[in-house]
């Protein structure tokens, strides 16, 4: 479901195998070239809160798994965030495996995340969170945190 307000930049691609399992809050604003899928599954969907930016070229992959992010939150360009990976034994061919039992991301309000930031699945990010740009996510982040590299790692706090 889309709220009032909401804008699409250019080239915006939208994968979903049902619209029941996603939405997008009011005054959001999802930037040209963004790449995001939902699957079909019940475990598959995302919810985007209100006034959130998503910069340019991100890539948002909630299939199966969910993505949320919080209200007032911003996401700089060429942000990835995955909420489900393959399983990788060695038994099967990886594309013959399932996913992964970590799944989903949720991204709390008034978080910033920098340009060219990976969140891998299984992680929360609580609210106030700043993410340096280039890092990898691996692990969950307290509120109010800054992090940054990779992995990602506590260099700081909000005051």
């Amino acid at each position: 479901m889309l709220q009032s307000r909401t804008c699409f930049g250019r080239g915006v691609t939208l994968k979903l195998d049902t619209i029941s399992n996603f939405s997008i809050g009011s005054y959001t604003s999802i930037s040209s070239y963004v790449y995001i899928t939902v699957g079909s599954r019940s475990n598959s969907g995302m919810i985007i809160g209100k006034n959130v930016y998503v910069g340019e070229f991100c890539n948002f992959r909630a299939s199966p798994g969910h993505i949320k992010i919080g209200s007032d939150s911003r996401i700089g360009q060429f942000v990835s965030i995955i909420a489900a990976n393959h399983s990788i034994s060695r038994s099967l061919r990886i594309y013959q495996q399932g996913y992964d039992k970590k799944i989903n991301v949720i991204i709390g309000e008034d978080v910033w995340i920098g340009a060219n930031t990976v969140i891998l699945p299984g992680v929360v990010i609580e609210d106030g969170v700043v993410i340096g740009a280039g890092s990898v996510v691996t692990a969950d982040v307290k509120a109010y945190s800054i992090v940054a590299g990779v992995p990602a790692k506590v260099i700081g706090h909000r005051v």
